[in-house]
Formats: C-alpha cells, structure tokens, sequence
C-alpha cells in the first residue's frame, strides 16, 4: 500500500524541501539533487540535533556541502524539471523509515535518514572527509523526540495549492508489507494526483546516474526565433551601410569586436564542453552547448570589465559566464581540462584568424589597398594571444587559476575563489601604472611580450600597431 508523498509531508517537511528547491535553483541546476535535498533539511532545527547526537555538527555539513556546489547566481532559474534518480532513493527510504516507527506522516528528519542512508556518490565524498557519525543513534534520536503534526494543518494542507507541489507529484511513500506502521493505510488524502509508485530496490547502491531528462527547452534569452532574425537582418544591413559609408570606421570595428564575439562564444563553448564530457550534463540545460553569445554574457564580466581592459591596454580578457558544477567531474584532471579548454580555444582562434598572414595571402599590396581589413584582423589574433598569456595567470577567476585550483588544499582554495572581481579591478590598475620614470608600464611591457608571440603567426609588430590604432580611433584614443 502506498500514499502520496505530498499528503504525507508536515509543515516541517514542506518548509526544508522549498529551501531545497531553492538552492537547485539558485545555482541554476533544473534537477533537485541530494546535496540540495540536504542543504533544506539543515534548515530544521530537529534534524539539526538528531545530526548533533550522531556525531555530526549540521553547520560543518552544511559548509562542506554549499563549498563544493557551483556558485550562486544572480538571477535563479524559475522552474525545477524534476528529481534525481538519487532524489527519489531518498524520499524511498524516508518512507521506509517513517512506516518502521509507526509513523503516518513524513517529516524533516525521516528525510535526513533517507539521505544518510541512501547518500550519492557525491554526498558519500564530502562524508569520508567529515568526523563518522552513527546512523543508528540519530534514528532513535528522531524516533524518540519527532511529533505528529496537529490536526489543523492535516485538515488546511493542500498540496495542490503549493507552489512546488508539481516538482514532487507522482511520488509515492511504499510500505513494508511486515510492517506494524499503525494506521498505515489512512494516510491523509488531500487534491494533489495520484502518482505512480517509485521504484526502488534494495541492491547495492548504484553508480551516480545521469538525471532522466524531459523533452522541455532550456532556458532562453526572452526572445522569439523571429525577433532574434530581425535583430541581425539589422545589424547586416547596418554594417553594409556602414561599410559603404565609413568604411574606416565600419570595417575596424566589425573585425575586431565581431571576431572577439566568435572567440568569447568558442571560449565558453570549449569549457562546456570539455565539462559535458567529464560528467557534468547541466551544462546542456543550462544552454552553454548552443553556441549562443547570449548564453555566456553578464553585463559586469561580460561587457564592461573585458571592454575596459581591452580600452586600457590592447589586451584581451574573455569575459564569458558558464557556470560549472565542478562536484559533479569525475576527477581533478578533468577539472584542470575544463580551465584549459578556453585558452587552447584562442589559440585555435590565432590560428585560423591569422591564416592569410601565415598562407602568404597578405601581400604589401593587399595592406595598401586593403589595409582597413588586414591590419585590423592582425589586431584581433594580438588580442587572442594577449587573451591566452593573461588567462594562465594563476589567480582567480581566470583560468589558470582553474587549472591548478583541484590540486590545492581545500581550505586555500576556498579563500581564494571570492578574489575574483578583486583580482580583476587590480589587474586594471597594475597594468595602468607607471614602472619607471619614463612613463612605462606594465600593460606595455606585457603587450611587447605578446607581439613577440604574435610575430610566431607570421605578423609583423607594425601591422599590429596599425591595426589597434584604427580600432582606437574610432573611439578618440590612439593610446
């Protein structure tokens, strides 16, 4: 016999999983995981010291938990697609815990015992690095001190009316036929549909699986596929126009900020890609494997900070935001590979930017003729190594940092990560001051020396020069 997990849930329970639902969404994963399941049921104070009587402080697990997940973003997603298959071993086993007390209803810390008995794979890492705990003194912890919710909230609790209600309905709480659960069968009935029972077994715990996907779109820009193609019939017909009429202006800009958009998009797609395949499949909900600029912009590190480096110093910083849920990459080399993947993504963006250069098709001739487009395009690939030197700087949030960051101890990492709009408004300023007394500064020393790699793709420093000098002429600066 079973009920519906919805009818069975106290107000103790409805609160924990709405935090839970919470967390999911505000580090944009569209699946509830365990590790987020857990993160709501800290929130009660019961589990809290059912926790504590194990041999478990709830605000170190809660610590160890949110330092592993992916970062908490601005704006949180406005739906849920569904439970993990984990998710579902969890509320599985809450019931089972909850029908061998003799309980009719399912409250926070039932749910605390699913996932401690049931944990995945990632909450089972983060348990080998804490103090051990006895499951069996928090189970009769919670037997001893849980009470039955009152009578009001069973007879006004409609489930159809909650505002999660459609992330959990088609659950089921399974019985155990030999168990003496006294009145079982009379769990409370309320509006909310009848699911179809989970199905769980009691084998060997599986491997951490893949979420089952649903047929639904990833979230999207706001914008219909129609106005997305009137929206760049005008910017083709802008540009055309503009090449006719100012071509000194038009061609320059096109080139230089139209390749960094191309650079930025692979940049970003190379690190989603790279997660995707070392076992991170959000990132194909998220939208970040659609080649969509859009996808990767924030008005702060997408647009301002990137255009005032480039402004400052003729230097390039990809300003893209994929978010990466790292917890879930299969091992620390993977994690490396992902903050790799970007800077070898401009390097195949020099390669192929500076192909008529290093083919012999830019002759003198071409550059006297033809000089508003070459030496801008000889400006882009300086950018796209400039791009590659500042990205392996070992200081977050670039990507060498990424790349080293698995191997360091967890609690330097930790006070390392929140540096990242620090570290970047510093590298404005460091590169802006003077190094000597003719004037010099950094952002210039570090400019010759992505010339002289520059020089490798067959371009030469002047047509360099040039072409940064069109491109900051069109801004009112030759600096």
């Amino acid at each position: 016999m079973s009920s519906t997990f919805l009818d069975a849930l106290t107000p103790d329970a409805v609160h924990s999983l709405e935090i839970s639902v919470n967390a999911a969404r505000a580090r944009h994963n569209p699946y509830l995981d365990s590790e987020h399941l857990l993160i709501g049921i800290l929130s009660n104070e019961l589990a809290r010291q059912a926790l504590q009587v194990g041999g478990l402080s709830a605000d170190e697990v809660t610590t160890a938990v949110t330092n592993q997940l992916s970062v908490v973003r601005d704006e949180p997603l406005n739906t849920t697609k569904g439970l993990t298959s984990e998710v579902r071993l969890n509320f599985a086993q809450a019931g089972r815990e909850a029908h061998q007390m003799g309980h009719n209803f399912l409250c926070s810390s039932h749910i605390l015992l699913g996932v401690l008995e049931r944990p995945s794979g990632f909450l089972e890492n983060i348990f080998k690095e804490l103090p051990k705990f006895d499951v069996v003194k928090i189970r009769a912890y919670v037997q001893a001190n849980v009470e039955e919710p009152s009578g009001i909230f069973s007879k006004k609790w409609r489930p159809s009316t909650w505002e999660f209600a459609d992330v959990f309905t088609g659950l089921g709480i399974p019985s155990n036929a030999n168990s003496q659960a006294r009145g079982i069968s009379s769990l409370r009935s309320a509006s909310a549909p009848q699911g179809n029972r989970a199905s769980v077994t009691t084998a060997a715990r599986p491997a951490r699986p893949v979420p089952r996907r649903t047929t639904a779109q990833p979230r999207g820009t706001g914008l219909s596929t129609w106005q997305i193609a009137l929206i760049g019939l005008a910017i083709v017909v802008m540009v055309a126009y503009g090449s006719v009429i100012r071509p000194d202006v038009t061609v320059p800009l096109v080139i230089v900020i139209g390749g960094w958009i191309i650079s930025l998009t692979l940049h970003e797609f190379a690190h989603a890609l790279v997660a995707y395949f070392g076992g991170d499949h959000t990132v194909v909900e998220k939208g970040y494997l659609t080649m969509n600029p859009l996808k990767y912009t924030h008005p702060l590190v997408s647009i301002f900070i990137p255009l005032v480096i480039l402004l400052a110093g003729g230097i390039g910083l990809p300003g893209g935001a994929v978010y990466i849920e790292r917890h879930r990459l299969r091992s620390k080399w993977w994690g490396s590979a992902v903050s790799a993947a970007g800077p070898f993504a401009n390097l195949i963006c020099a390669i192929v930017f500076s192909a008529p250069f290093w083919l012999g098709l830019v002759t003198p001739e071409q550059l006297s003729t033809r000089g508003n487009l070459w030496y801008p395009l000889a400006a882009l690939v300086f950018i796209q190594v400039t791009a590659i030197m500042l990205n392996l700087l070992p200081i977050p949030p670039l990507d060498g940092f990424g790349i080293i960051e698995p191997f360091l101890p967890e609690d330097i990492a930790a006070s390392l990560r929140p540096m990242g709009i620090i570290t970047l408004l510093l590298i404005i300023f460091i590169l802006r001051v003077p190094t000597n007394s003719t004037g010099s500064t950094l952002g210039r020393e570090f400019a010759n020396q992505a010339a002289t790699l520059t020089e490798n793709f067959a371009i030469e420093r002047d047509e360099m020069r040039e072409g940064l000098q069109q491109f900051y002429a069109i801004f009112g600066s030759t600096d």
